[in-house]
């Protein structure tokens, strides 16, 4: 819906509905940067996003070996 609405301006502004050229050229170029912020800042969420979910895995990855050892240690101890 973001991008149609985005879209849509866009191509309002690129029209004849603002008879002025250097107006509408103005609003496109403002447009077009309000495009650029959402764009890097959704890259930017993502990449958050990205670097959460492997946090998250290699916790848990560690977390997992330390079980595995501490039941191999346990195993150990109550051999000898």
């Amino acid at each position: 819906m973001n991008a149609y609405n985005s879209f849509v301006a866009i191509c309002y502004s690129f029209i004849q509905y603002v008879p002025n050229p250097e107006d509408r050229y103005y609003f496109g170029e403002y447009l077009l940067y309000l495009l650029y912020i959402n764009f890097g800042l959704n890259i930017v969420m993502l990449g958050f996003e990205i670097a959460g979910i492997i946090r998250m895995h290699c916790r848990r990855k560690f977390y997992h070996r330390k079980l595995k050892n501490e039941r191999e240690n346990k195993i150990t101890d109550a051999n000898n």
